[in-house]
């Protein structure tokens, strides 16, 4: 074998460490990103600006007809390597054969990304003038290093053989590339999502994830990936190929309204999507937040971790779409090419993002999320709750400070309530304790206030504001879509703390129990007034919880995890796990005399639902 030149520095084993650190499918998006390469080096080179690229994700069928072996194969019609490049940028990890600056190590992220499993090789084709060539990098067990096949002892064939036009996919003409993965045994089906341990429907995998991982294909490049790979290529209804779109042509399909925000360093693209979509698995229809970078997607967050959440879309946001377009050059893709980094940061700047765009926040956005929350049940016992916890409101100590043209105080920013609990840590600033010295509201006499207003303050001048410590408890069904399904589901409650508002789930089993168990104890009660006082019970729990919980944020030894961890779903739901207290609290209320009989007429109609 030749070694590969990784192999000779001693970087074998950095070759699997970055292998272990890529995501499982990301060896898809390396192959095709090299075919689109391998088209504009030829576009480049030639001028030819009207040349129709093209890159098929297929079987290799030749392979297939041969052996009865499925290995999953990647085609373009683009420049082509000679058998003397192919040793080269095939088997020294370091070379590049890219026209772009910014991607010095092209095919670096292939290998890298396939080497593992694909021991028994990675087969490269390729065609230049017509003539062809082939070279095969794989594993050998017995060095414990990659490299190249050695076909012959020596001469001028030693490390890649001619091949004839008979083996040649009909989209190369007189250039191009097909690379075909191997696998790690004969038999393994390399096309198959469970060969490479990728949760995904078998049907459409491969589509499905390049529609997701690419925003926008070139314009005159296609991409092509197979459905139904492993059924017969004579049944064309189920075996077929499929154009690749790229996420922004799903979106146009779907949007009903979209328009773009300006931030310092980025630009946010958002869209309204229709919420009767349907993608068939094979698009990616899903509300989303994601970065784009030189027409790739990074950093999708979706369902639960969707951070469409912290730009403010608190409901809905299952039919919302939300791009962060970078516009420096100081974003760039990690090694592995599965990140954006800002370079010189740990993190990409989310929170900088989220806040630039809430104080911009599209009108139109602002008209969903309201018409979104007035499809919320109008049962709403919120303030009568609050009426009664009233008196245990200085127990729950958070005080801030509010903007008061008179007030006593001058204080940071940050120090100042909004219309929501919690708020950031108080900064030391010089001049006060926590941020905040007296104004000259404190000062006695004329002289002292004449004092005052010939200096320089510093700060926002404020007066001390008690916030409500009590959230809004809004009761919703998982088939309102108010929040996405995976996030409540099971869960008794979902919190979100900038609004102040705890949406409980009026589906989630512990709730309908114990309706279930005191509409058969109290059968002679109304249904709507069992359920009003069963919720007002829980829903005091969840105000309480969040109002305790609110007062341990930025506490020396709470961390922003544990915090949040204190107010998640799973936290509120424990909240209304225990029994004794909430039975006996709800008995109590059902007992009141004052409370109305049903009417026989009631009671049928509960008995029938």
């Amino acid at each position: 074998m030749l070694r590969s030149k990784v192999a000779d520095s001693g970087y074998t084993k950095m070759l699997e460490r970055f292998a272990r650190e890529c995501p499982k499918n990301q060896f898809l998006r390396e192959f095709v990103k090299n075919g689109v390469q391998a088209i504009q080096r030829h576009i480049s080179e030639t001028n030819q600006h009207n040349y129709k690229g093209q890159i098929e994700v297929d079987v290799n069928w030749y392979h297939k007809d041969l052996s009865g072996l499925t290995k999953i194969s990647f085609t373009d019609n683009g420049i082509g390597m000679s058998g003397d490049e192919m040793i080269k940028y095939v088997n020294d990890l370091s070379s590049s054969s890219d026209i772009s600056a910014d991607h010095t190590n092209y095919g670096f992220g292939a290998k890298v990304a396939a080497a593992i499993m694909n021991k028994i090789g990675i087969q490269y084709e390729s065609w230049q003038n017509g003539k062809g060539h082939m070279v095969i990098f794989y594993y050998d067990k017995k060095e414990k290093q990659y490299g190249l096949y050695q076909f012959n002892d020596d001469g001028e064939y030693k490390y890649y053989i001619p091949i004839t036009n008979q083996v040649k996919p009909s989209i190369i003409k007189d250039h191009g590339t097909r690379v075909t993965l191997l696998g790690n045994t004969e038999e393994s089906d390399t096309y198959d999502n469970d060969y490479h341990d990728i949760k995904a429907t078998k049907e459409s995998w491969v589509l499905s994830y390049l529609n997701k991982r690419f925003f926008h294909v070139p314009d005159n490049i296609s991409i092509k990936a197979r459905v139904g790979h492993y059924r017969s290529k004579e049944d064309t209804r189920h075996n077929f190929m499929l154009n690749v779109g790229g996420l922004r042509k799903t979106l146009e399909k779907y949007t009903k309204s979209k328009g773009t925000v300006n931030l310092s360093d980025a630009d946010v693209e958002w869209r309204i999507l229709d919420e009767n979509r349907k993608g068939h698995g094979r698009e990616f229809v899903t509300g989303h937040t994601a970065v784009i970078h030189e027409d790739e997607i990074f950093d999708i967050s979706q369902g639960v971790g969707n951070k469409a959440i912290q730009f403010g879309i608190i409901v809905g946001y299952q039919n919302i779409s939300l791009i962060i377009k970078p516009k420096t050059n100081n974003y760039v893709q990690n090694t592995t090419r599965d990140r954006i980094i800002l370079q010189g940061e740990d993190e990409l700047p989310w929170e900088t993002w989220q806040n630039q765009f809430q104080s911009k926040f599209p009108s139109e956005l602002d008209k969903y999320i309201k018409d979104t929350m007035s499809s919320v049940s109008k049962e709403d016992n919120s303030k009568s709750i609050k009426d009664r916890l009233k008196e245990l409101r200085k127990h729950f100590a958070i005080s801030k400070f509010k903007k008061s043209k008179n007030g006593k105080y001058l204080v940071n920013e940050d120090d100042l309530v909004e219309n929501y609990v919690g708020g950031s840590e108080a900064i030391k600033s010089k001049g006060g304790k926590n941020g905040t010295k007296k104004g000259p509201g404190n000062s006695a006499g004329l002289l002292a206030e004449l004092i005052s207003l010939q200096t320089n303050e510093e700060g926002i001048r404020a007066e001390k504001a008690t916030p409500d410590p009590y959230p809004d408890v809004k009761w919703i069904s998982i088939s309102d879509n108010i929040i996405d399904e995976n996030e409540i589901i099971d869960r008794a409650a979902v919190f979100r703390e900038k609004e102040n508002v705890v949406f409980a789930n009026k589906d989630f089993m512990g709730f309908v129990d114990v309706q279930k168990h005191f509409m058969e104890e109290f059968p002679t009660l109304p249904v709507e007034n069992v359920t009003k006082i069963i919720r007002d019970v829980f829903a005091q729990q969840l105000m309480e919880t969040i109002a305790g919980a609110v007062t341990l944020k930025n506490r020396q030894y709470w961390e922003p995890d544990d915090y949040d961890k204190a107010i998640s779903p799973e936290a509120l739901t424990i909240s209304v796990a225990s029994r004794y207290y909430f039975f006996r609290e709800i008995k109590r209320k059902l007992k009141d005399p004052n409370l109305r009989l049903a009417s026989n007429e009631e009671r049928a109609e509960a008995n029938i639902n």
